[in-house]
């Protein structure tokens, strides 16, 4: 992998060549090709790693805690998979990711994010911002929905809430 497919990745972009080549030289960095129907990520699956699909598509399953329903919504690469998931009090993947197509991923364990971290602050501060931007949408959307639901029915409102579930 050379140091431009990770500049084109939004917790890399600023850094320098030779920043890049040095995170290349000096981190553990985990790349997979996956085949078709590979399971990335499983629900309640401890995250102790930050995955970044750079090739590919997949099909991301959310299921309620009863497992009475289930939404499914095709995401397509570049994109990183349940960032939220590595840090904080619920470290685990709250989805089932499934490669649909033939993929290519790569992946740091938690300990060469916590370098990362630690080393660049470029690094810091686009994971920052990205999980900031995050809870901001999800705090948005959860004010949105308590103070101004949509839809007369609860039929209309479950559909609201299906539709942000999926931006």
């Amino acid at each position: 992998m050379k140091w431009d497919v990770l500049a084109s990745l939004p917790l890399f972009m600023g850094m320098s060549q030779k920043e890049l080549e040095q995170i290349m030289t000096q981190t553990r960095i985990d790349f997979k090709k996956v085949k078709e129907g590979t399971v990335i990520a499983k629900r309640n699956q401890h995250c102790g790693k930050l995955i970044i699909a750079i090739m590919g598509q997949f099909l991301c399953q959310t299921c309620s805690e009863d497992n009475s329903y289930k939404v499914e919504e095709t995401i397509t690469a570049p994109i990183i998979l349940q960032s939220n998931g590595i840090f904080g009090k619920f470290q685990q993947f709250t989805h089932t990711i499934t490669a649909l197509t033939q993929a290519n991923t790569i992946s740091f364990d938690k300990v060469e994010v916590h370098k990362l971290i630690c080393s660049s602050l470029i690094f810091r501060i686009n994971l920052f911002g990205m999980l900031s931007t995050r809870l901001q949408k999800t705090e948005r959307q959860l004010w949105e929905r308590t103070c101004h639901p949509k839809g007369d029915t609860v039929r209309e409102q479950n559909l609201d809430l299906l539709t942000q579930h999926l931006k």
